[in-house]
């Protein structure tokens, strides 16, 4: 898929229903609304949780990804629709240079129960039977161009 704006290929989205582009025109591609949320929850905490849930059918078997991906939970009763909202916010941020996305750096001190016990984890649980479901823990931070746009007043 590529962006309407300036043609810039996403590469990421592969063309998924609402799709919001990739932000490779970010310049000239206003923040949605979930993109400024999650800027401004990252600039009062430096590092966010982060997820993306795997199966594998025996314990020596390997991962295989999982859709949606990155997976971000407030709650752990967001519905799919929230979830890939969220996920789309988080995937155009991190194209747009203003998030990382790190699933080999885990936070610390969190213990990602949220993820383990989510509605998303139980779905995934119902539609993948015979699988063992697990979120692969990782973490998500501000980049400098993140907090200069979180910073900016016309946020």
């Amino acid at each position: 898929m590529s962006c309407e704006s300036c043609s810039h290929s996403c590469g990421g989205c592969s063309g998924q229903k609402n799709c919001g582009g990739c932000g490779g025109c970010s310049a000239e591609t206003p923040l949605t609304n979930e993109e400024r949320v999650l800027l401004l929850e990252l600039a009062q905490t430096p590092f966010l949780p982060l997820a993306q849930f795997a199966r594998r059918e025996s314990y020596f078997a390997p991962l295989e990804p999982l859709e949606p991906s990155p997976v971000y939970l407030r709650s752990g009763e967001e519905d799919t629709a929230e979830i890939e909202l969220i996920s789309l916010a988080l995937r155009r941020l991190a194209s747009r240079g203003y998030v990382t996305l790190d699933y080999d750096i885990p936070l610390s001190g969190y213990d990602y129960v949220l993820y383990q016990t989510s509605a998303l984890c139980r779905r995934l649980k119902a539609l993948h039977p015979g699988y063992t479901i697990l979120p692969k823990r990782g973490s998500m931070a501000l980049t400098a161009a993140g907090q200069d746009a979180a910073d900016d007043p016309a946020l």
